[in-house]
């Protein structure tokens, strides 16, 4: 016995895959808008993403020894020294920097605007 099924010209699929795919869309006004259930979708999935990277931070400052700070450092890289080293030049207000980290006597600094825009608040 064989089965029939009907199939759209234009897509190829059967009718009833269709009528599937139909039912289970999101009702949306137009072609490429945005439903209300995506939006909020995206809206929470966005939020949840920024509490879930922020609990490394703040754990750190919570669990911070006595008579210590946390830095915001979560790795100990080899930059991260220097790193810290700029931004306590920035914010002793210099806006040229000479690096600590090297053996070479440097006679002028350089410039490092993200620094000092960072450290300033800008």
């Amino acid at each position: 016995m064989a089965i029939t099924t009907t199939a759209n010209v234009r897509t190829g699929l059967p009718e009833a895959a269709l009528a599937i795919a139909r039912a289970s869309s999101p009702k949306t006004p137009q072609t490429g808008a945005i439903a209300r259930s995506e939006f909020k979708f995206l809206t929470l999935f966005a939020l949840a993403l920024c509490i879930v990277t922020t609990l490394p931070y703040v754990a750190g400052h919570l669990v911070s020894f006595p008579g210590t700070v946390f830095t915001d450092v979560l790795t100990h890289s080899l930059d991260t020294n220097n790193y810290l080293a700029y931004a306590r030049q920035a914010a002793s207000g210099r806006w040229l920097f000479r690096n600590p980290m090297t053996a070479v006597s440097e006679s002028t600094g350089y410039h490092r605007f993200y620094s000092v825009a960072r450290s300033s608040g800008a």
